[in-house]
């Protein structure tokens, strides 16, 4: 059986082992160093496995232009947010195209990046491109406002995975998912991407497009704890809060929920909350 090709035409894989990762990592011992924060790792680890294909390492300057300006690569593949490597100027300064850099988590080594090149970016124009907006509120402007000044170009090659990743047993590559696929004789998948557990409307969507296809891929969104400073900022001075996101009946939405609560009691005493509960939810048991 057949599957459709994976985006850009090629599944890229840029993990190297055996001799050629014995060699790397004895030349990296030289290598100028970076580095890498949590967001950075992650990239260079879905780029190494193929989650990022066609790309094969941190764009340069003509795909990121390209990407910024028509939400696709300079060959013209459908792209639309940049992957980039974001460094100060001091580290721009002391690493020289052609060089290859050692890339690390702490003190794991992860991988290489072939630094291929190396450029000044404007960070409002992106923000406005990406997000249409340039309010810092917004966490990814916000993110890209505090990166650094200067964006490296190059093929990365991973040595070692992070450490410290969540939900080891249930993480595939799309190398391994595609065989998945191919060993149950899917011809057609449904695939759903949540970044919150799957509620009771997600499953009757799942449901109905089970009815049309073969299988289904649960594709949910892992990382970082939610970060509720820019959220303080935003309610500010206000008297008044509305709490409106229903918890749609789930345990850990209305954990979240709660959090959000105590945090702003505790950190804006003054405030007066009112809590909009959706038609059909019922009261709800206290959180642990």
């Amino acid at each position: 059986m057949k599957l459709i090709n994976p985006h850009g035409g090629t599944l890229v894989n840029r993990e190297v082992k055996g001799r050629e990762r014995d060699q790397l990592m004895r030349r990296a011992t030289t290598m100028p160093k970076l580095q890498l924060n949590a967001r950075q790792i992650s990239d260079v680890l879905m780029i190494a496995t193929g989650a990022y294909s066609p790309i094969e390492g941190f764009m340069g300057e003509a795909d990121y232009n390209a990407v910024v300006s028509s939400m696709r690569l300079a060959n013209g593949v459908a792209w639309p947010i940049p992957i980039t490597m974001a460094v100060s100027t001091g580290d721009a300064r002391r690493l020289q195209t052609g060089q290859d850099v050692a890339l690390y988590q702490d003190h794991l080594l992860l991988g290489v990046l072939h630094l291929a090149e190396k450029y000044t970016y404007h960070k409002a124009r992106e923000a406005d491109s990406v997000y249409r907006t340039t309010d810092l509120l917004h966490p990814g402007v916000q993110a890209i406002h505090n990166q650094g000044d200067w964006l490296l170009g190059g093929c990365i090659s991973l040595i070692n995975r992070p450490d410290g990743l969540s939900f080891v047993e249930y993480r595939k590559d799309p190398e391994e998912t595609r065989t998945m696929f191919k060993d149950r004789g899917w011809r057609r998948i449904v695939a759903f991407q949540t970044r919150n557990p799957v509620h009771r409307a997600h499953e009757y969507i799942q449901k109905c497009a089970m009815e049309i296809a073969d299988g289904l891929l649960l594709h949910p969104l892992v990382g970082e704890r939610e970060d509720y400073d820019p959220l303080m900022k935003m309610i500010g001075d206000a008297r008044l809060v509305l709490i409106g996101e229903a918890s749609h009946g789930t345990h850990e939405f209305y954990r979240e929920r709660a959090q959000i609560t105590k945090l702003a009691i505790r950190e804006r005493d003054h405030l007066l909350q009112a809590l909009l509960v959706a038609s059909g939810e019922g009261p709800e048991p206290a959180p642990d």
